[in-house]
């Protein structure tokens, strides 16, 4: 590179960097401001140029401070507090909310200090009541609001911590091995609804019994073998024997005697209202007060139920039978009470009907017909069960 020294000084402002590093080997003294990198250019060296900022707002990196923005930071930390007068402010802050004083033995000793600030803050060696709520040994308490001779009480003083008493409520491994939980009582245990259903239900088998008890089994009604069919009649004392000596199998039994569900379908029905109110020529309307609804009725007839009814709080049983004619259909139902030495026929119903009850058309009264008793269930809705069939029937598990 050739030397500036005795060369002519020129200035040179529309060069590029490149063209003025060019230009320094044939003219060393040759200064040129670059217009593409807005530098200095002198005998090939490249010089920066650095602005100077006078605020102290300014982010820029590549920018130089003036010396009043430094004078200016340097009465700023000038300013500025010691670090032991920082620890000071800051101790003096936190000694303001609390204050450690000391110990006293028991909580009257606290109270009775009439020149506590608040903030401070003393530890009771022994167990404390303070505000009707009770503390254990070793609790802290504050002073919220300035003592003096004329006031210093509970109010003045809070306890920092203390226990709760659950000694009122039930640990849950006490309550597990004491009360039965919701879902197990309820898979477990009947209702009050279910009950009085059970109980309404074993009411009417015992008066049905009852009823049947006035009755005798007639001999001819006896079977004394196992392969008669019919379910109109008691096998005999000696082909039970039989069947225990020989272990009746299930299939066996199955096709003998009737089963649970045999004995649910044939569950009663009760007639709601009061049989002795309904009279010759009364209404459809009177009719379903004593009787039900016709669709209930007739459900009931269709599906071979027995039938009971009231009178007054007498039960009475029904004897039903459905009658069709060209022009008119109509049920005969027949009422039956017992007394102390006989059986009275009470009532007889003709109950006209087209798909609803309509007028009664005549009452009639009677006595009841011995062929109409039977001893095992069956199809029949004209007939009414022995003494022996009810007993039969409410034994089987």
């Amino acid at each position: 590179m050739a030397t500036s020294v005795g060369q002519v000084f020129e200035v040179y402002a529309s060069k590029t960097e490149a063209d003025a590093k060019a230009l320094a080997s044939s003219k060393p003294g040759a200064m040129c401001f670059t217009t593409d990198t807005h530098r200095i250019v002198f005998n090939g060296v490249v010089y920066n140029l650095v602005e100077i900022i006078n605020n102290l707002t300014d982010g820029s990196t590549n920018k130089a401070l003036s010396a009043a923005q430094g004078k200016a930071l340097k009465g700023l930390i000038d300013a500025l507090p010691t670090v032991d007068e920082m620890n000071t402010a800051i101790n003096g802050k936190l000694g303001s909310v609390y204050r450690v004083m000391g110990t006293k033995a028991n909580i009257s000793e606290v109270l009775a200090l009439t020149n506590a600030v608040k903030g401070d803050t003393w530890n009771v060696t022994a167990e404390f009541t303070l505000g009707g709520k009770k503390y254990p040994a070793g609790t802290n308490v504050v002073c919220v609001t300035n003592t003096s001779s004329s006031d210093h009480n509970d109010d003045n003083w809070d306890a920092l911590g203390g226990t709760v008493d659950l000694s009122a409520f039930l640990k849950a491994a006490d309550a597990a091995s004491t009360y039965l939980k919701k879902k197990d009582a309820e898979s477990t245990y009947v209702t009050k609804v279910e009950f009085d259903a059970l109980d309404e239900d074993y009411n009417a088998q015992l008066d049905a019994m009852s009823e049947a008890l006035d009755k005798k089994l007639a001999k001819s009604d006896v079977v004394n073998v196992l392969t008669d069919s019919s379910t109109a009649k008691a096998l005999s004392a000696a082909m039970g024997k039989k069947l225990q000596d020989e272990k009746l199998s299930k299939t066996e039994a199955s096709g003998t005697y009737a089963t649970k569900a045999d004995l649910n379908n044939a569950k009663p029905y009760v007639c709601p209202g009061d049989l002795a109110t309904p009279a010759n020529g009364c209404k459809a309307a009177d009719i379903t007060t004593a009787f039900g609804t016709y669709a209930q009725f007739k459900a009931a007839y269709d599906s071979k139920r027995p039938f009971w009814g009231k009178i007054g709080t007498t039960y009475v049983s029904l004897i039903v039978e459905y009658y069709t004619q060209a022009s008119l259909n109509y049920f005969n139902v027949t009422l039956y009470y017992s007394s102390t030495t006989s059986r009275h026929k009470y009532k007889t119903f003709q109950l006209k009907v087209d798909n609803n009850w309509t007028d009664v058309n005549s009452i009639t009264s009677g006595t009841l017909n011995t062929s109409a008793v039977v001893q095992e269930t069956g199809l029949s809705t004209t007939a009414v069960m022995s003494q022996d069939a009810v007993t039969k029937l409410l034994t089987i598990k």
